[in-house]
């Protein structure tokens, strides 16, 4: 027999693919907004581009499909019109199981983290007030920082818990 694992103090969690299933219509959303400029995506691009943000993703998708490098103003214009897309089709969508794993986490005062390459308008919109307010620190797709996969994001998570690596 095994002893138990420690609990650790803090927890981060990403939205996309962990929180809720938002793949399917990523790839719609995406796939809406490049075929109106002739660009056409597969999920697994969509897939392949996880966590990184909007407007990186843009670009390269210009840059791997059509050969274009686009204005920063264009693909800040279309990063707008996917996320709205996105927000419009998304209804409140957390993984039941996600849920009852977060309700269980934070009565066991385990600090939560969300770490997210989605813009917050997004989050706020695949979330239910009451499911946000379990995170103690959230970071998402539009502040200045690297995109994920880059640790940036989770390091200033962590920064907000007042918690060290060691301890999430």
């Amino acid at each position: 027999m095994h002893d138990s694992l420690p609990i650790p103090r803090a927890i981060l969690f990403d939205l996309d693919g962990v929180l809720i299933t938002s793949l399917e219509n990523h790839f719609f959303t995406w796939s809406t907004v490049l075929s109106d400029q002739g660009i056409s995506v597969t999920r697994r691009d969509i897939a392949l581009g996880e966590g990184e943000k909007a407007e990186v993703s843009m670009r390269r998708f210009f840059q791997e499909k059509a050969g274009i490098t686009p204005s920063d103003e264009f693909v800040m214009e279309l990063v707008n019109r996917k996320r709205k897309l996105y927000r419009e089709n998304s209804p409140p969508q957390i993984n039941p199981e996600a849920h009852g794993l977060l309700q269980k986490l934070k009565a066991s005062n385990v600090l939560l983290g969300l770490v997210t390459g989605s813009a917050r308008v997004n989050l706020e919109s695949s979330l239910i007030p009451e499911e946000i307010a379990l995170f103690s620190a959230i970071v998402s797709g539009e502040e200045n920082l690297p995109g994920k996969p880059d640790p940036a994001p989770y390091l200033e998570a962590m920064k907000r818990l007042h918690c060290e690596p060691a301890e999430c």
